[in-house]
């Protein structure tokens, strides 16, 4: 179920790929291997023309470019012959590339580095956020809490893919505790195009005295107890919440409304303001400085009017160096 502009994206990195990009014929390899599946036509330098796999059709409206792409003008699906390798065999990114590869007497190579346990990574905290919407739109206190309680939409709850981790979750999850039961806020990767779960946030429903409001998914450091190649792939503080949802107005508006929670970002949101961003707390990092100064030159700051609030605006002034305007929070 897709959630939130959630969307499983290709989850390994091969080597491979750059050498059936830049070496084999997409022309030739579909002549080869499929001539009666996707007989071509009116060929030229240009390329050449097809029924399209993914509608029927016989008017052959997709165009096999000789680059290695193509494009239907009927349904608009496009890709390259990894996707119609996957479309035609019914199989995964995955077992497609070795398909062509093997084809073409191509030895493969998954990359060893970082990206392959990261991509890893990211569709499995996918999978964990469908899970926790799943859970949230069958529990009524879970959406008490956020409509009654948060005057959240359900637009607003699906547009940012809020959750509720089941009560038995323990059982599963070894890699953080105390999550059970909670509100679950996926952090999506700001700096990618694609929408991808770095990590969530998780909201206890009703406030008490024995535990914190919020626990995080912890930080991918590579310390001793953590898996070496997930180092670097989440870092709480290195990330803007928001920043993928508001992306692309920030750069339409020419500034960015900046704000401390999670709650926050999701109100202004709603609200129509849907070029804010927070900090996930109440300091601002280099890194996350760095990604506002590389999508505006001004900034609006909203933070909560109490100390905590007042030290990260002066935190905030010595590192932004370009338009603000400061407004306080009652």
């Amino acid at each position: 179920m897709p959630i939130g502009g959630f969307k499983v994206d290709r989850g390994f990195i091969m080597t491979i790929m750059d050498k059936i990009h830049s070496e084999v014929s997409i022309i030739d390899y579909l002549e080869t291997y499929y001539p009666d599946r996707m007989p071509l036509f009116s060929k030229a330098s240009g390329g050449a023309f097809c029924n399209c796999i993914y509608h029927g059709e016989t008017k052959a409206s997709m165009r096999i470019y000789p680059d290695g792409h193509f494009k239907c003008f009927g349904c608009g699906k496009h890709g390259d012959l990894i996707d119609i390798v996957m479309q035609l065999e019914q199989t995964d990114f995955k077992q497609a590339c070795m398909k062509v590869a093997n084809n073409c007497g191509m030895p493969v190579s998954f990359s060893a580095g970082n990206n392959a346990y990261w991509e890893s990574y990211k569709d499995e905290m996918y999978s964990l956020c469908v899970k926790y919407f799943q859970c949230l739109m069958n529990s009524q206190k879970g959406m008490s809490y956020l409509i009654d309680e948060r005057n959240l939409s359900l637009q607003t709850i699906n547009e940012f893919g809020i959750g509720l981790v089941p009560d038995n979750e323990y059982v599963r999850r070894s890699d953080i505790g105390g999550i059970s039961g909670r509100i679950s806020i996926p952090i999506l990767d700001g700096y990618s195009n694609k929408p991808r779960c770095l990590g969530m946030a998780y909201r206890l429903i009703e406030n008490n005295d024995k535990e914190p409001k919020y626990k995080n998914d912890r930080n991918q450091i590579g310390a001793n107890d953590q898996t070496p190649q997930f180092a670097g792939v989440f870092i709480k503080n290195e990330n803007l919440f928001g920043l993928y949802q508001a992306k692309s107005e920030i750069k339409k508006s020419g500034f960015a409304f900046l704000t401390e929670g999670y709650f926050d970002v999701m109100s202004m949101h709603q609200s129509g303001l849907k070029n804010t961003v927070a900090v996930m707390g109440s300091e601002l990092s280099d890194k996350q400085a760095e990604t506002l100064k590389n999508i505006t030159d001004s900034v609006v700051i909203m933070m909560d009017n109490d100390n905590a609030g007042k030290r990260a605006v002066i935190n905030i002034l010595k590192k932004l160096e370009f338009i603000m305007i400061i407004v306080k929070r009652n």
